[in-house]
């Protein structure tokens, strides 16, 4: 059956995502490229505008490959490929990338796409080490392998879970609980590069995987926000995904970040969850985040290598 590349479209389509990934993380276990915790965090919310609605005007970027009427994968196009892939199509991958490129480079051209590159060869790939069947497709297409890598953990709650323990002073709130969340966002800009906001922060709760219990804020001696914990929870695949982990440069090495991912472990925990994961960058350029969480109990699954084109 021949395999076809598409934009996505219409709100069937996000819905019909949403249920790949679900599916496919449960067929790939700890190896998935994405996941729902992924797909939340790239809408940015706006007042006045319903969730849906952001979710439309915001994946302007994403291709779906399609085996007849099925999704099988699909890729959001900008200067790194983000990639989401059924396990068992991966054989598949030689038709999928051309079909891409094709799809791809006809809306670069037609001038309805707007992604910072002139052709579809101008992005590159993270690609899990070892994963042949698509790194036989990359290097046929003449792409090479960088030095620059990220780290896919995971926790499995059959293994023990460490107390946590703040510092004497320090407490831990919900967002919800947090009356000036100004504060918080100012965290996430400052330590994480990441334009958040008030109403953004207020109103996460609109996604299906939102917990309040994931969304934690620490808070210091004068109440005052000085670290936080942003994760989801996937309940068809009981897992929990964390996305945003921030500490405040003063209050850092006083053991405040591993007494909070310990904390939203246990959270997850409650929740139903068996298994929660994490994404850092490559240890030798950011030691002490995978210090963090390798301290915390998280296991790694293997490294994602960025690949590019010999242009």
């Amino acid at each position: 059956m021949a395999i076809t590349c598409r934009r996505f479209q219409t709100e069937d389509d996000y819905f019909s995502l949403r249920e790949f990934i679900e599916k496919s993380i449960a067929a790939s276990g700890n190896t998935f490229y994405f996941n729902l915790n992924d797909l939340e965090f790239l809408f940015d919310l706006y007042e006045g505008k319903s969730h849906l609605q952001a979710i439309k005007e915001q994946l302007d970027d994403l291709f779906l490959w399609y085996e007849g009427e099925k999704i099988i994968g699909g890729i959001f196009v900008y200067n790194r490929v983000q990639l989401f892939i059924d396990s068992t199509k991966k054989y598949l991958f030689s038709e999928m990338f051309k079909t891409a490129s094709e799809a791809v480079n006809k809306y670069i051209k037609e001038s309805k796409l707007d992604i910072n590159i002139s052709n579809f060869s101008e992005c590159s790939w993270r690609i899990f080490e070892g994963d042949s069947e698509l790194e036989n497709v990359l290097i046929q297409d003449e792409y090479y392998k960088t030095d620059e890598y990220w780290v896919s953990r995971y926790f499995d709650y059959t293994q023990s879970l460490e107390k946590s323990n703040l510092p004497e002073g320090y407490s831990i709130k919900t967002l919800s609980e947090i009356s000036n969340v100004n504060k918080v966002a100012e965290i996430y800009n400052k330590c994480l590069g990441m334009d958040m906001d008030e109403f953004t922060l207020r109103h996460a709760n609109v996604f299906d995987t939102y917990r309040d219990e994931l969304d934690i804020v620490v808070m210091n001696q004068e109440n005052e926000p000085v670290a936080l914990c942003s994760g989801r929870y996937d309940e068809k695949n009981k897992m929990a995904s964390f996305e945003a982990i921030a500490c405040l440069k003063d209050y850092r090495k006083k053991g405040i970040s591993k007494a909070m991912i310990l904390y939203a472990l246990r959270a997850a925990r409650d929740l139903g969850a068996s298994v929660s994961t994490v994404f850092t960058l490559c240890p030798e350029k950011f030691p002490a985040p995978n210090r963090l969480y390798e301290a915390a109990g998280f296991k790694l699954v293997g490294k994602r290598y960025t690949w590019e084109k010999h242009i």
